[in-house]
């Protein structure tokens, strides 16, 4: 199943243990998550320190299904489902910036397309 990245900035002076800690445990209650890794970028020299989560989504976002166009409909509408969740999480966590990778690109949650979803999904 596709693998989602994401990448979210701490607020200044947050503790990253703390908030991956946090955002790992949040993560885990989403439908469609089979597993979270919250990591903490300590490579980062420049700019705020961010924090990377991977998700694997659960085989449950496709039903079989004998045509593929419906089974990547629901394949992506199950991806907005978890990338909008993980957004609001996030957010609840005072973490800002959040960004899918799509692809070669970072693209703002709130701005991600269906073309973004696919990519990821299929760089996943």
């Amino acid at each position: 199943m596709p693998d989602l990245a994401m990448h979210f900035t701490l607020p200044e002076g947050a503790d990253p243990a703390a908030v991956t800690a946090a955002f790992q445990q949040k993560l885990a209650a989403i439908a469609g998550v089979e597993s979270a890794d919250v990591t903490a970028d300590e490579q980062r020299m420049i700019g705020p320190q961010e924090i990377v989560v991977i998700l694997t989504t659960a085989t449950a976002l496709i039903s079989t299904s004998a045509l593929a166009a419906e089974a990547t409909a629901k394949l992506i509408a199950g991806l907005r489902k978890v990338v909008d969740e993980t957004k609001q999480l996030g957010k609840s966590l005072g973490l800002g910036n959040g960004r899918l990778e799509a692809g070669m690109k970072q693209v703002p949650l709130d701005a991600v397309t269906e073309h973004d979803l696919g990519a990821a999904a299929a760089a996943g």
